[in-house]
């Protein structure tokens, strides 16, 4: 929770795409984004975005000629966006979960184990996604800070 905060927070007033700069090898979009003051709109957003990060990066890392692994980034990134159709696919309500597993008493241990592993595998790739957003967020946030003060 104090990571999720911490990303509304800083994100309301640091432009998030300056955070994700850095990957400018993968995509230059970002960078772009930033220079024209545009903006993720909200923390779905950004979860996106680091969706789209960690599921694309190895592939477009292998990728030899830079200029035609920013022209796949950006191919990416708007199928990405197409794919999720802009609703981050991990987002948990806990009351939903709560109300999953009170629906379980009594159910086959197959259906529970499936059910339980599906709940674990939503709760992880939205940790992910938080954790690399708070931490990208955070390191530009100490860059910006690091240049401020003359370093």
């Amino acid at each position: 929770m104090r990571r999720l905060a911490f990303i509304k927070k800083e994100s309301a007033v640091v432009n998030f795409y300056g955070a994700l700069k850095r990957f400018w090898y993968l995509n230059d979009l970002f960078g772009e984004y930033e220079s024209e003051n545009r903006k993720p709109q909200n923390l779905n957003s950004i979860l996106l975005l680091c969706l789209y990060i960690r599921e694309n990066s190895d592939y477009l890392d292998d990728l030899p000629n830079l200029n035609g692994r920013q022209k796949e980034g950006r191919r990416l990134l708007r199928m990405h966006g197409k794919k999720y159709k802009g609703k981050y696919p991990y987002q948990v309500n806990l009351d939903k979960i709560k109300e999953r597993v009170r629906k379980l008493t009594g159910k086959e241990e197959h259906v529970i184990v499936k059910n339980i592993i599906d709940i674990q595998n939503k709760l992880m790739n939205q940790f992910l996604d938080v954790e690399m957003a708070s931490s990208e967020l955070g390191a530009y946030i100490q860059d910006l800070y690091d240049l401020w003060r003359g370093k």
